[in-house]
């Protein structure tokens, strides 16, 4: 359940279930976590950084601003057999390059065919409304710095529309305000 009585506007996106610390845990697989979800580099292994949580969030809000995200169907179709490593393997592979092709269509308006493998009928097109601080944001996270650092949170909040002027109260009753405005008409 989001919130309680007396906080009906709070939406809780929390997840600890592949929760470590950062830095120095161990690698994972890449079958851990939701694969609707999960970043694009977690999809190859290893060990998770704190960008990962972020893109995580990013496709979280994409999928609430389109209703749906053009992977869920396939894995939906999958789990079915999710128990067979080479099944769960070969969607895993299929799903990270859904995602690959669907941030590069937002950031240059075109799908590159790739030989093998079918957009499945998708509509695509409507993702070109994805709003660029949303797309930035995904590509800020997908950065790889060497040595791995901290992510710049203050540039990652100004790409969702922080601009600084808020304390953090004010900018939670802006939020709820916003919310009341755009979001609690539609559901």
């Amino acid at each position: 359940e989001n919130g309680v009585e007396d906080d009906r506007e709070a939406l809780c996106l929390v997840d600890f279930g592949l929760a470590k610390p950062y830095p120095g845990s161990e690698p994972m697989d890449a079958g851990k976590g939701s694969a609707e979800w999960s970043s694009i580099r977690s999809a190859d292994g290893g060990v998770r950084r704190p960008e990962d949580d972020l893109e995580a969030l990013a496709w979280v809000l994409l999928y609430g601003l389109f209703g749906s995200l053009p992977w869920v169907p396939v894995l939906s179709a999958a789990y079915a057999e999710w128990s067979v490593d080479e099944h769960r393997e070969a969607v895993l592979r299929q799903v990270k390059r859904m995602k690959v092709q669907l941030l590069d269509y937002v950031g240059t308006g075109c799908i590159a065919q790739q030989s093998g493998w079918d957009l499945g009928g998708l509509d695509w097109q409507r993702f070109a409304e994805t709003p660029r601080d949303l797309y930035q944001f995904f590509r800020v996270c997908q950065t790889e710095v060497k040595p791995p650092q901290r992510p710049d949170y203050a540039a990652l909040a100004a790409l969702l529309g922080y601009d600084g002027s808020l304390t953090p109260m004010g900018a939670e009753q802006q939020d709820r305000r916003d919310w009341r405005k755009y979001v609690a008409p539609l559901i």
